[in-house]
C-alpha cells in the first residue's frame, strides 16, 4: 500500500510501482531471479508512506484489517465494527463484575466483544491468518506456543449475564453464528425482543447501544420515536445501571430525554459519533 501527503510526489500508483521495482530488482540482483507478484493475493505486504519528502518502508505484520477479527463472516447492513464496540465497552468502564445488555444488538457485535474481554480469550484467536506467517523468519513452533498460552487463559464461563437483544430474527441468527465461531457462544444469550421488552439483571449493570441514527435521508424522522421508546424504557425499567448509547445524530440523542453526564467522541467509519453517557436512577 502507499499514502503520500504534501510530498513531490504526487501520484500513489507511480510510488507504489516503483517502490514494487526497486524491491523485485534488488530480489533479482541478490538470487539470480524476478520474483512473480501476485496482486490480489500478495504473500508480503509492504507499506510506503511518503510524507514531506520522506519515505518510510514497513512489513505489514497483520494482513487482513486487525478489526476484522475473523468470526463475523455474515454482514448484516451498517454493522458496527468489532474494533469500535470494543472501544465503547472501555470507555463504559465494564470490566466483567457487573450484567451487560444490549436492547438492539444486531449481528451481536458488542454483546461478543464484552464476553471476549470478560472471559480473557484474545480477540485474534479466530483470525485465519497474519501477514508475518508468511515471513521467512516465521517460526511455527514460537507461535503454536503463544497460541496455545493465549488459549489456556480464557475462562470457559462467567459470573455475570451478557445479553443482546433484537426484534430481527435474522439478525440474531447471525448473532448466535457470530458468537459461536468467536468462542463465546456459551457466554452470550439472546432474545428476540423490542426495546421496552428487554428484561435487565439486578442492578448494578451496563446498557450498551448503537441505535440507528438515519444516515438516509427521510429516517431521522421514524427513528426519534426508536429514541424516545430507548429514553422511556431506560428511566423505567433501568433504575441502578449506566447507560452508554453510540449516536451520530445529536437530533435523535436529544429524543432520549436524558442529560448525559459524559460524552465522547468516536468515529464509526467517517461519521462523527458521541458515546453518551447517561447515570440511570
Amino acid at each position: 500500500s502507499c499514502n503520500l501527503r504534501d510530498s513531490k510526489i504526487t501520484h500513489s500508483g507511480f510510488a507504489a510501482l516503483k517502490a514494487k521495482d526497486a524491491i523485485v530488482d534488488t530480489i533479482r540482483d541478490s538470487f539470480g531471479r524476478r520474483p512473480d507478484v501476485d496482486t490480489r493475493s500478495p504473500g508480503l505486504l509492504i507499506n510506503l508512506h511518503l510524507v514531506r519528502n520522506h519515505c518510510t518502508v514497513s512489513l505489514d505484520t497483520s494482513g487482513a484489517s486487525l478489526d476484522k477479527r475473523g468470526y463475523r463472516l455474515d454482514k448484516k447492513e451498517a454493522p458496527l465494527r468489532e474494533t469500535l464496540a470494543a472501544a465503547m465497552i472501555e470507555l463504559s468502564g465494564w470490566d466483567g463484575s457487573i450484567p451487560l445488555l444490549d436492547p438492539m444488538c444486531g449481528s451481536g457485535t458488542i454483546p461478543v466483544e464484552a464476553a471476549l474481554k470478560a472471559s480473557r480469550r484474545a480477540p485474534g484467536l479466530t483470525r485465519p491468518a497474519f501477514g508475518f506467517q508468511r515471513w521467512s523468519s516465521f517460526d511455527p513452533v514460537l507461535w503454536n506456543a503463544v497460541l496455545k498460552e493465549a488459549q489456556e487463559q480464557s475462562l470457559e464461563s462467567l459470573p455475570v449475564a451478557i445479553h443482546g437483544a433484537d426484534m430481527s430474527a435474522s439478525a440474531l441468527d447471525m448473532a448466535r453464528k457470530n458468537a459461536d465461531r468467536a468462542g463465546v457462544g456459551g457466554l452470550v444469550s439472546f432474545s428476540r425482543a423490542g426495546i421496552g421488552e428487554s428484561v435487565p439483571s439486578q442492578p448494578p449493570g451496563i446498557l450498551l447501544c448503537n441505535p440507528p441514527y438515519g444516515v438516509r435521508l427521510g429516517d431521522e424522522e421514524s427513528l426519534k420515536l426508536l429514541y424516545k421508546k430507548l429514553g422511556d424504557t431506560m428511566k423505567k425499567s433501568f433504575q441502578g445501571y449506566t447507560a452508554y448509547v453510540l449516536t451520530g445524530n445529536p437530533v435523535l440523542a436529544s429524543c432520549v430525554g436524558l442529560r448525559p453526564s459524559r460524552r465522547i467522541v468516536l468515529f464509526n467509519g467517517p461519521i462523527e459519533c458521541r458515546l453518551l453517557k447517561y447515570e440511570i436512577y
